[in-house]
């Protein structure tokens, strides 16, 4: 098992992601010989060239993201950014605890947070000010 590391930003916490990925060979599946310093050199920190947020969040529309399909947390909902195409509001989002993206657009207008659990994590009103709002259509 390979693990890759790619760390999310948050106005309160970082949360890391462990992607694993299973090598199979032809026959069965095998492991890598691999010491924790080995590891280190694998895993990788995706790391923007640019950290100014410039994509818009498909869940609360606030301009949070440095890119799309990263799984970055968005600071303002707490939507984790999966790629999901936006047209798409009634697909799980497994990343979320599997909500739509719909159900958590109606959750951040009914209490600020894609999730109810999340609103402890969520930038409070004054603090998503310095974020950019461009609202979608009303789906």
């Amino acid at each position: 098992m390979l693990l890759l590391k790619f760390p999310l930003q948050s106005n309160k916490m970082t949360r890391t992601v462990l992607v694993s990925l299973l090598i199979l060979a032809i026959g069965g599946c095998t492991k890598p010989n691999m010491e924790n310093s080995d590891m280190d050199e694998v895993a990788q920190w995706h790391q923007p060239e640019d950290s100014t947020p410039q994509e818009q969040c498909p869940c609360c529309d606030y301009i949070t993201l440095t890119e799309r399909g990263l799984y970055e947390i968005c600071p303002v909902c707490f939507w984790e950014d999966d790629g999901q195409d936006i047209n798409k509001l009634d697909q799980p989002s497994y990343p979320n605890s599997g909500i739509t993206l719909r159900e958590g657009r109606n959750n951040f207008k009914e209490f600020g947070a894609c999730e109810k659990h999340m609103v402890e994590h969520v930038l409070n009103s004054q603090e998503r000010s310095k974020f950019s709002h461009r609202p979608r259509n009303p789906n």
